[in-house]
């Protein structure tokens, strides 16, 4: 996966996220929300190999997905800044 692909599915698609700390490796993360119906897209965006050995873990609310950044960025060596941004009060 290329950063410019992952940035454009959460550019246009309007995904919420939120900085915030990934209580899983205590550091600095952004949560992001894609709707239920963004998952084939987003598993088609990350390719196979980020399903194999776990899968990539997550939590289901109704309607949309909650996924920790780093989880999938860190593989791909993706810096959250890149995609996101800078943190910011708002974020």
């Amino acid at each position: 996966m290329e950063t410019i692909e992952f940035k454009k599915f959460i550019n246009e698609s309007n995904i919420e996220f939120h900085w915030g700390v990934n209580p899983d490796t205590d550091k600095k993360d952004v949560i992001f929300f894609p709707s239920f119906f963004m998952a084939q897209e987003l598993s088609q965006l990350l390719g196979n190999s980020a399903f194999e050995d776990e899968g990539i873990p997550c939590t289901m609310r109704y309607g949309y997905l909650a996924l920790w950044a780093s989880v999938i960025l860190d593989s791909h060596g993706i810096e959250l800044t890149e995609i996101f941004g800078q943190e910011t009060n708002d974020s």
